[in-house]
This record gives C-alpha cells, structure tokens and sequence, in this order.
C-alpha cells in the first residue's frame, strides 16, 4: 500500500510540473526587480556631480523614459536644495535628479495607477542605488505612492532651459 501511494504521489507530481512548464508562457511579466534596475557598478554620486548637462538617449524631449521613483521629506524639510533655496516638502513642484539640469519641467506619471504631476528638477539625487528620481512628500501624494514609498514612473521631458535658470 505505501508502494502504490508513494508512486501515485510521484505520478501526481510529475503532472503538475508539466502543466506548469506549459502554461508558464501565459502568465503576466511582472515589472523588472530592483536589481535589474541597480548600476552594475558603485558609484559615489555626491562626490561626481556634473557641473553640465550632457543629454543621453534618455533625455528627448519627443520619448519619454521609465524610472524608479521614491520621495523624501521630512528630514530635509527646510534645509537648502542643490540649487541654494530652501527645501519645502510641501511643494508638489519639487524632484531631484542627478544629472538633468535645474529648471527641467517634466511631467511624470505613475505607471500604476495612471495619475500625472508636472514638476520642475530643483535638487540633486537620489543617492541610492537603483533610484532615479526623489520627488516631495506633497507630489509623491499627489502621484499617489507616498504610502508606499516607491513608485515606477514615465518620465516625459517638457522643458529644458538655457543655461543659468535654477
């Protein structure tokens, strides 16, 4: 009797890995892990600042490009940006990108949920590995992931200005 329940479980077993195999092609793809979105290297990002923007492939105006979103707030409220004004996390109007120049307007939205803010690029960051925009407390309200803290957003550039706006 444990023979035959034994190798009606094996039996079973094989069955089930087979439907798996075979229906693995039709289910969703999930959004990419945090380490496909992590640099291959480490990079000290607030020693490097670049004092110039030098456009990429990501930066056209007409395509817009994917990124990894969080938000910050509390801790930096009132203290100096980048740009030399004030921080206020109340302001949904705030992001911090590392390389696009200050006074950038882009529009982002949330890949989620749909939802679109229009911000302007005032700070510098993030500095941490696999992020690629910081946005205020009051925007990542706004685009409707403060609760959850990160968020996948298309970024569509709208506006890149001459050289000293901040």
């Amino acid at each position: 009797m444990r023979r035959l329940l034994i190798a009606a479980l094996v039996f079973a077993g094989l069955q089930f890995e087979t439907v798996l195999t075979q229906a693995s092609h039709l289910e969703a793809k999930p959004y990419p892990s945090t380490q496909d979105w992590m640099p291959t290297r480490r990079v000290n990002y607030r020693a490097s600042l670049p004092d110039t923007f030098y456009p990429t492939r990501c930066c056209s105006t007409r395509a817009g490009f994917d990124a990894r979103a969080s938000w910050y707030g509390p801790g930096f409220h009132g203290r100096k940006m980048a740009n030399g004004k004030r921080f206020d996390m109340n302001d949904p109007t705030i992001v911090a990108h590392k390389t696009l120049p200050f006074g950038t307007r882009i529009r982002a939205i949330n890949i989620e949920n749909g939802r679109s803010i229009d911000v302007v690029v005032r700070d510098r960051g993030p500095f941490v590995r696999g992020h690629d925009l910081d946005f205020s407390k009051a925007a990542a309200n706004k685009l409707g992931f403060k609760k959850r803290g990160l968020a996948y957003v298309r970024i569509q550039i709208l506006r890149i200005p001459s050289k000293g706006v901040s």
